[in-house]
């Protein structure tokens, strides 16, 4: 099942974000008790589709529910982005990251980013997160 699961994610990565949100957030509730609030999806949407936002960062409430935490809007940079990562607790984010393609074509990608700092997170702020 591992090589299934592995094939299904690899082989088609366009759809690599969309495909791990799918799997991992559909088995989150079920091992770690910890649900997604509809906030996160309409954010998603918003930055995938609209375009009206270039990251925004997501954590864990209460140990029970994954809420919005910051967003950017359009203008911003991948430095802001960092900016806003708390230096003590993890936290996932989701980066619209605009770059140049080797034929010289401006490019962006939706990337997500699992942000957990070695010296300050607890280590059980580390497990829940992952």
């Amino acid at each position: 099942w591992l090589k299934s699961l592995a094939h299904r994610l690899f082989c088609h990565p366009v759809s690599l974000l969309a495909r791990w949100a799918q799997l991992h957030l559909a088995t989150m509730p079920a091992m770690t008790g910890v649900s997604v609030d509809d906030a996160c999806v309409e954010l998603y949407n918003e930055l995938k589709m609209k375009k009206s936002l270039r990251f925004v960062t997501f954590k864990i409430e209460n140990k029970k529910n994954v809420v919005p935490d910051q967003q950017g809007a359009a203008d911003k940079t991948w430095a802001d982005f960092a900016a806003v990562l708390p230096e003590s607790e993890p936290r996932y984010g989701l980066v619209d990251v605009d770059y140049q393609s080797a034929d010289g074509r401006p490019q962006s990608k939706l990337t997500f980013v699992f942000w957990s700092p070695d010296d300050g997170a607890s280590v059980q702020n580390k497990m829940l997160y992952s």
